[in-house]
């Protein structure tokens, strides 16, 4: 055998060596970025190479929400050489600011136990990270509010404008949201909320134009809505989210056939978001509100019409009302007709309203009330002035519409009218002889035989033998007096003994009555996922029957709104959990039995939240 020199020696083991690295597994990690802001979302690419058993898992870090984004396959022959490279890529979705310390991430390839790296991410406030231009400069009108994130560098931002961040309650509030892109966006998923003391009413359809921004020009479109707050106080409103698969730049490690069949661009999700914003709503003034107030808050005209103006008694009259301007008129109350009842009888018909949405003027509406009107007796009358009390905004004040009736001539004869009922309290008059109008007394009829087979009162000495009561009708009438007694005595008893026994069926019915209405409402999301909104709605509304229904001890169907309420004040439940539930009731009751166009999933999941939330704001207090 041949010896083998110290140079050969050396040479063969780096030979051995280097096969050995050639042939081990490995595994990285790395991010796409290090730093970014809290609009971002970071992509974190574990690559693979070699034979790997089971699957990989990302470490949890708190603060940090990942997500698998999928994974890809690259097998290569080289020189008669076999590889395998498998790529898995992990969203990350940062939750607040601060730096991220990444662990490493564990798996046994080609038989050995390897980890990679540990990394390090920060996060900063939103569009504050290195790899961004910045907020844009935006021309905001000095009565609007605008609070953005501008990402330019990234090619994609949100916008978010209030027409005034100062308002009464009931008045209308516009608001619009902008989405800024220069890049191709596969799809987004909106994610806008509000304060529960706000009723909203997203307008349908968006607007779609170019906007010049920072000297770039950027595609636009424009979600719009109206907010109306049912309540005073200083309101924090979330920021609107939107969650966007963008087209970014692929990064590879190198190019292989299957990256130029999928082109050099791959889909992102990117978490865009205004800033916080807050809006101050005020309460409305006590001082010049009449009990008669209508509720309407904004800008109104109104107008008033009879038709025709001359008709004989009995004949019907057509009167309408026309109120519009600036404002939601959904809440107003019925007038109050200044309209004599002995003149003529009133019959109401159902009113139409009309509401458009602007997120520049916020509500411009009109509501129409219609009355027909039946006179009694001939004759030219003024039917008077009508005044409806309105609170306007702009002045804040209150003012009077005025709308003046005018005259209707009447021919015919008089109709005759049923008397009005006489009061208990005149019946006592009613019976003593009146005057009449010549003063003299009104005469009593002579006393008219009603029957001669009527009875005399007779003693009982004059009593025939059958009539009177013998001492067997006296036994027999005690026995059953004694029997009587007996048998309520028994049900007493009975009653008392059931009653120990019924209690604590009700109080098991009390205790359980949360977990019901949580299944409840489980079966509530499950009939929302198979697009069946209504029913997932009348679940939800159930809900509050048989809690408060279990509660009372009553059948739940037989629980009103005002039953609900009822009960709650007994228990001295606060004030905002019962305003939230005669909102959540309202909104229940519209989307039920008066859905708008277009059913929302995403409302039905709004409202199931806030359902569930009023429950156990009710379960904690009661």
């Amino acid at each position: 055998m041949a010896k083998i020199g110290s140079s050969g020696l050396v040479a063969a083991m780096l030979w051995l060596l280097s096969s050995a690295t050639a042939l081990a597994g490995v595994l990285t990690g790395e991010l796409d970025r290090t730093e970014g802001g809290l609009d971002d979302q970071f992509v974190y690419t574990l690559t693979i190479e070699g034979s790997f058993d089971g699957e990989p898992e990302f470490p949890q870090v708190q603060g940090l929400e990942a997500r698998a984004a999928g994974q890809s396959q690259n097998i290569s022959i080289v020189n008669g050489k076999y590889s395998k490279e498998v790529q898995v890529q992990y969203v990350l979705t940062p939750g607040k600011e601060g730096t991220f310390a990444i662990p490493p991430v564990k798996l046994k390839v080609d038989g050995k136990d390897m980890q990679t790296l540990p990394l390090e991410m920060k996060v900063s406030a939103a569009g504050a990270g290195s790899n961004r231009a910045g907020s844009a400069s935006r021309n905001v009108p000095s009565s609007a509010s605008a609070d953005s994130e501008a990402g330019a560098g990234d090619g994609i931002f949100l916008e978010r404008t209030f027409s005034k961040t100062q308002a009464y309650v009931g008045e209308a509030i516009g608001v619009k949201i902008k989405v800024f892109n220069r890049v191709k966006v596969a799809g987004a998923q909106p994610d806008f909320k509000y304060p529960s003391a706000f009723q909203v009413k997203n307008i349908e359809g968006q607007k779609s134009y170019t906007e010049m921004v920072g000297g770039n020009e950027y595609n636009v479109t424009e979600l719009d809505a109206v907010v109306i707050p049912n309540r005073e106080g200083d309101y924090k409103i979330d920021p609107a989210i939107l969650t966007a698969r963008v087209a970014v730049q692929r990064r590879t490690r190198s190019r292989s056939f299957f990256d130029d069949m999928l082109g050099s661009t791959e889909l992102q999700e990117k978490r865009l978001h205004s800033s916080v914003a807050t809006l101050k709503i005020l309460p409305l003034p006590l001082e010049g509100r009449r009990k008669d107030f209508s509720g309407l808050v904004g800008n109104f005209s109104m107008a008033a019409d009879v038709t025709p103006r001359a008709a004989n008694a009995g004949d019907t009259l057509n009167l309408t009302i026309n109120i519009e301007g600036q404002g939601a008129v959904s809440t107003m109350s019925e007038p109050t007709l200044p309209i004599d009842p002995s003149l003529a009888k009133v019959y109401k018909d159902k009113p139409d309203s009309h509401e458009d949405l602007d997120p520049n003027k916020g509500i411009t509406s009109q509501k129409a009330f219609k009355y027909a009107l039946v006179p009694n007796k001939p004759g030219s009358f003024n039917l008077g002035h009508l005044k409806v009390q309105i609170f306007n905004p702009e002045h804040a004040a209150y003012e009077d519409l005025d709308a003046d009736l005018g005259k209707i001539e009447v021919s015919g004869s008089a109709i005759a009218v049923a008397p009005a009922p006489v009061a208990q309290s005149q019946i006592g008059d009613n019976l003593a002889p009146k005057a009449s109008a010549s003063g003299a007394k009104n005469e009593h009829k002579a006393v008219e035989v009603l029957s001669t087979d009527l009875v005399e009162p007779h003693s009982p000495k004059l009593l025939s033998g059958s009539d009177r009561l013998t001492q067997s009708d006296w036994m027999v009438g005690g026995l059953v007096t004694l029997l009587s007694l007996g048998s309520i005595g028994v049900a007493s008893w009975f009653s008392r003994m059931r009653s120990p026994a019924d209690e604590a069926l009700r109080t098991q019915r009390a205790n359980k009555a949360f977990k019901v209405s949580k299944k409840q409402l489980e079966m509530a999301h499950q009939c929302l996922q198979k697009q069946d909104l209504a029913a997932a709605l009348r679940i939800a509304q159930g809900c509050f029957k048989d809690y408060t229904g279990a509660k009372f001890g009553v059948q739940g169907a037989a629980v009103t709104l005002r039953d609900i309420e009822g009960y709650l004040r007994s228990k001295e439940v606060d004030r905002d959990t019962l305003v939230e539930l005669r909102e959540v009731w309202s909104a229940l009751d519209q989307m039920i039995y008066a859905p708008p166009l277009g059913q929302n999933p995403s409302r039905g999941e709004e409202l199931l939240a806030k359902t569930r939330k009023i429950l156990e704001q009710m379960e904690r207090q009661c």
